[in-house]
């Protein structure tokens, strides 16, 4: 087969044609794939809050595990009395939490100043959690509410336990940063 002089330059033209994107396949392939890394950083800004509300709920079962296990025939003490230092000095404050020795304070995942105090002339006792965003308090009362270790939840005076709706949650959690308490034994 012998081949002419025009067939050779079609040939050749057309392996040049075929090589590289042209402008509107790159636009193309550039648009899907930033597309991809905006949603991508979109889900890990959820991520992150959902890995604070289960840290923050690690270390709120771990404060209540770890103060039931300072009361002895006398109860926990007075009621006011602080127990946060006693939890630190006796390293059993959840590692979660950001621990200052100097001072006796922890703070939690949102930067709150987390305390732990008797009630209940010494009988129960009250976990202050502070700064917790709307979310992340929906979340933890929902599923603390249920648990069983807790008299009740109350968040911006609203006292929360088994009989509040899903609804009366949302509403109690309402603030960007919430004030939580978590009461164990705390009315008499």
């Amino acid at each position: 087969m012998i081949l002419s002089k025009d067939s050779i330059q079609y040939q050749s033209h057309l392996l040049k044609k075929e090589r590289g994107f042209t402008a509107l396949e790159l636009i193309i392939v550039l648009i899907v794939g930033f597309s991809i890394i905006a949603l991508s950083a979109s889900k890990m800004g959820q991520l992150f809050s959902s890995s604070s509300t289960n840290d923050a709920m690690n270390s709120i079962l771990g404060l209540y595990s770890s103060t039931r296990a300072l009361q002895n025939v006398n109860g926990y003490g007075n009621d006011g009395d602080d127990l946060t230092k006693v939890l630190i000095d006796t390293d059993t404050i959840p590692k979660s939490l950001a621990i200052n020795k100097s001072d006796g304070s922890a703070k939690n995942e949102w930067a709150g100043t987390v305390t732990v105090s008797v009630t209940n002339s010494g009988n129960g006792f009250v976990i202050d959690y502070p700064n917790v965003p709307k979310e992340s308090c929906i979340k933890l009362a929902q599923q603390l509410i249920h648990s069983g270790n807790f008299s009740s939840i109350s968040v911006a005076g609203t006292d929360l336990d088994n009989d509040k709706s899903l609804k009366d949650v949302s509403d109690a959690c309402g603030s960007d940063k919430n004030a939580m308490k978590f009461n164990v034994n705390a009315n008499s």
